[in-house]
């Protein structure tokens, strides 16, 4: 089916069933797990039919699909910051409230994610002793997620462990 529906969006794109063929070969491209495409055609759909019923449909399996791909092992938080900004602008939208507690949770996961590899870096430093370099990354921590009440405590623990490494144990 994936090969007949890429045929008809490439042969006839001006069907007036063009969008509708868009739309199922998206969804079929979720089932054979190919997200980058799926991603693609998703958000396509979404910014050139944003009042379309589908729309948020759209939106969402658009952000789902890059979600999908931030879950690899790759190091690279590209994929994760690009779902983060799909987030909030999915949750921006007020019409769109079929997926809204969906979209949150990925964004916590997402948040997460990115809040473990500034901790991972910031633990190399101090390792390796460089210890403003490990106090920069505590920082960037500390503006980049300043409304995330939840990491307040971990932030605390990790300056006492900085502070302790330093042999500063009046801090």
């Amino acid at each position: 089916a994936i090969d007949y529906l890429e045929e008809l969006t490439t042969r006839f794109p001006d069907s007036p069933k063009i969008a509708d063929y868009k739309m199922k070969l998206a969804d079929l491209y979720v089932k054979e797990g190919n997200n980058d495409r799926a991603h693609d055609l998703f958000e396509h759909y979404n910014q050139f039919y944003p009042s379309d019923n589908k729309a948020e449909y759209a939106k969402y399996q658009a952000l789902t699909a890059m979600y999908r791909q931030t879950l690899s092992t790759d190091c690279d938080q590209t994929e994760t910051e690009t779902t983060l900004q799909h987030c909030k602008e999915y949750l921006e939208n007020k019409a769109y409230v079929a997926y809204k507690n969906e979209v949150e949770t990925i964004q916590t996961a997402c948040q997460n994610k990115l809040i473990d590899k500034e901790v991972y870096v910031f633990n190399f430093y101090v390792q390796q002793e460089q210890y403003e370099a490990a106090h920069n990354r505590l920082k960037h921590l500390k503006d980049k997620f300043a409304t995330n009440t939840e990491l307040k405590p971990r932030l605390m623990y990790l300056e006492c462990k900085l502070a302790q490494r330093q042999n500063k144990n009046d801090l």
